[in-house]
């Protein structure tokens, strides 16, 4: 799935730019349920706008694996 190959790429490139998460922002409302399916988290102030932590990320490529 595209999504996870961007989850790994992003986890993998956390250590060398310190990043704490992957936040994207919804176009529309389909978007944006699509990334909560795939447990994003909203940001209270900008709907629209979810993120997903890298420890979180990390936790899922490894049962994946």
């Amino acid at each position: 799935m595209l999504l996870m190959d961007a989850l790994e790429r992003s986890l993998r490139n956390s250590a060398q730019v310190a990043s704490a998460a992957v936040v994207p922002q919804a176009i529309d409302d389909a978007a944006r349920q699509f990334y909560l399916h795939h447990e994003f988290v909203p940001l209270a102030e900008h709907p629209r706008k979810l993120f997903l932590a890298m420890a979180t990320i990390q936790q899922a490529l490894a049962k994946r694996k």
